[in-house]
């Protein structure tokens, strides 16, 4: 185990952060959506945006109102309810948490307080730029993997253009404790895939007390 020069990834999935973040904004500190990804992401808008916009005068540009965005989160999310899209959503549409008075004496009691229902205006619409702060978020969030199975849904697939790899997953041990044996598991597939569930490859290894003959 000792000799052991580098050690295989447990990361293995489909190269999807050069596709979905702009160049120079950070995969992690600052995303931003990148050109294509915006452009993608706005077919799939009109696809759903079947209201006409107030005020447009003779234009014909349509936003998504209450029922076009529950056809889309039932499309991404199979429900209405569910899902970090669907909350943001709803505030992009108008939702807002009610504000507790401060002489409401849930406030300040130990009584367990339950978070109000957020759902979906009815008369909300989500416009085209609140639909990119939806995936805004979800990127800030590294979704990125949820983003590229939306957008497949949305009939937007982003192309196959290689695997990222990388090592996330380790096991330390003290020096009272000597490795024996260690299970490297390898795909050279994207992950999960019809052999392994989980994006993340499994680590394991045998130990023995050390000084034990």
């Amino acid at each position: 185990v000792s000799d052991r020069d580098t050690a295989p990834p447990t990361l293995v999935v489909a190269e999807l952060i050069s596709q979905m973040v702009e160049e120079g904004s950070g995969a992690y500190e600052s995303p931003q959506l990148s050109n294509d990804l915006v452009q993608r992401l706005e077919r799939c808008y009109r696809k759903y945006a079947s209201h006409p916009l107030l005020g447009a005068g003779g234009n014909d540009e349509k936003v998504m109102n209450k029922q076009d965005v529950e056809r889309w989160l039932i499309d991404i999310n199979q429900q209405v309810g569910r899902g970090s899209e669907f909350r943001t959503a709803a505030k992009e549409m108008g939702w807002t948490e009610p504000v507790v008075p401060a002489d409401d004496d849930s406030a300040n009691s130990d009584q367990k307080v339950e978070k109000p229902r957020i759902f979906l205006p009815e008369d909300g619409v989500l416009s085209l730029q609140g639909f990119l702060n939806v995936y805004s978020g979800e990127l800030r969030g590294g979704k990125f993997w949820g983003i590229n199975y939306d957008l497949a849904i949305m009939g937007e697939a982003l192309p196959d253009i290689g695997v990222f790899q990388a090592r996330y997953d380790r096991i330390y041990c003290s020096s009272s404790l000597v490795p024996t044996a260690v299970l490297d598991t390898i795909s050279k597939t994207p992950c999960p895939n019809e052999i392994e569930p989980s994006d993340h490859l499994p680590v394991a290894a045998s130990f023995q007390m050390a000084g034990l003959n």
